[in-house]
């Protein structure tokens, strides 16, 4: 049996992801351990700064990991990607590895492998199986699918397309917008917030005129940007959107039949959610 290790060290505030996923994980039954001493996810703008010191907060997280013969299960793609790459580089790159033990005073272990929540739920528990628990349709919706500009690199470490999977499972319609893939705006941020809200507004707005009812994010950075902005956006476009924000999750439990809002993780939202 696999011993799931939750990552749960987000780089932003993500409360609700982690929340719905620990309420979805024992739903269906799936064996999570959720105690750990991991490090924060520094996210990519240290990479940026430091290779280094972005390889070796990633690097003591799946040493802490293959120490306890675990897999790190990540429910976000930020750290999903940071790990994955980190573990890429450092099996590929001696130097980088050498590197990296020197700056943690010890011996890498990265035998760990790094899990996307989709491909837990896809080949631990199977699609066929959580379609005969599904108690809710999603028949009357239009999902709005937000793949991210990081979507390239993704492809290279999971298969992508389970989003869209599962969301045509559940009977909703998915909304297929010309800026599914563009910036949502928070690479930019912390210098320049007007472009970054302007960035998230196209991608926020082309989902609301195309008629979606809510809109599904995989990244914690994202969610940050979709939702807790969402108000600041509206400002700087110039339009009321209130488009719902809604992790894989979370969309999930609903169908499940699961209405509490504190097991669904919707307190840390800022925008409604009206699906209930």
């Amino acid at each position: 049996m696999a011993n799931y290790i939750l990552f749960d060290k987000l780089v932003e505030e993500g409360s609700s992801f982690i929340r719905s996923a620990k309420e979805l994980f024992d739903t269906l039954g799936i064996h999570v351990k959720y105690d750990n001493n991991f490090k924060k996810d520094t996210g990519f703008k240290t990479k940026a700064l430091c290779e280094v010191k972005f390889h070796a907060t990633n690097a003591y997280n799946i040493t802490l990991a293959s120490r306890d013969n675990g897999d790190i299960l990540c429910v976000e793609n930020s750290s999903f990607l940071s790990l994955a790459l980190s573990k890429k580089a450092l099996l590929e790159n001696a130097k980088l590895k050498i590197s990296v033990e020197k700056e943690l005073g010890m011996e890498l272990d990265l035998k760990a492998n790094i899990i996307h929540i989709n491909e837990l739920l896809r080949d631990s528990v199977g699609f066929e199986k959580i379609q005969t628990l599904l108690k809710t349709s999603f028949q009357n919706f239009n999902a709005s699918i937000y793949e991210g500009s990081s979507d390239v690199r993704l492809k290279e470490f999971t298969d992508t397309s389970s989003n869209d999977a599962l969301v045509k499972l559940l009977g909703a319609t998915i909304i297929k917008t010309s800026t599914c893939k563009k910036s949502d705006g928070y690479e930019v941020l912390e210098t320049n917030s007007f472009i970054s809200d302007s960035l998230a507004g196209v991608v926020l707005l082309d989902a609301f005129d195309n008629a979606a009812d809510f809109i599904l994010v995989n990244d914690v950075t994202t969610f940050k940007m979709f939702d807790a902005r969402q108000k600041s956006i509206a400002t700087v476009v110039g339009r009321d959107i209130d488009l719902p924000v809604l992790n894989i999750a979370q969309v999930l439990l609903l169908a499940l039949g699961i209405k509490d809002k504190d097991k669904l993780g919707l307190g840390a939202h800022k925008v409604k959610v009206t699906l209930l």
